[in-house]
Parts: structure tokens; C-alpha cells; sequence
């Protein structure tokens, strides 16, 4: 594990989204959020099944969820 600093970790989360935040900003479970993406042929970086499901921040993603509220 590495420590990061504030802005290296705001930059990530500019150009990333994690399936939690996009389950917050929709009010519903990340589960729901997950088949959503599925469908619509977005998937998450290869990290594998220990780590979080962290997405690459596409207009396409933008336009599932109300713009700005995936923070």
C-alpha cells in the first residue's frame, strides 16, 4: 500500500468512477447499477474479483446518471 496525495487522488476521480459512487448518485444498489453498465456494454477496469469495480469515466456513463451528481 502507498500513500497518495489529495490531488493525485481528485485527478484518479476525474477520469475514474467507482460502482459505489454511481450506485449513491442513482439511490439504488450497486447491484442495479452494475446490470445497467452490463447492458449497455460498459465494464469495469480488469482488476479482479478482490478489488472494487472501478469504471473509466466516459460521456456515455455521464449520461446514465444525472450530470454532475457522480461525485
Amino acid at each position: 500500500m502507498v500513500l497518495i496525495t489529495k490531488d493525485d487522488l481528485l485527478e484518479f476521480l476525474q477520469q475514474h468512477v467507482t460502482l459505489g459512487m454511481m450506485a449513491y448518485a442513482a439511490r439504488t444498489q450497486a447491484v442495479h447499477v452494475a446490470t445497467k453498465l452490463e447492458k449497455a456494454g460498459i465494464y469495469p477496469l480488469p482488476l479482479g474479483a478482490k478489488f472494487s469495480k472501478i469504471y473509466e469515466r466516459t460521456p456515455q456513463i455521464e449520461k446514465l446518471f444525472c450530470p454532475g451528481c457522480i461525485s
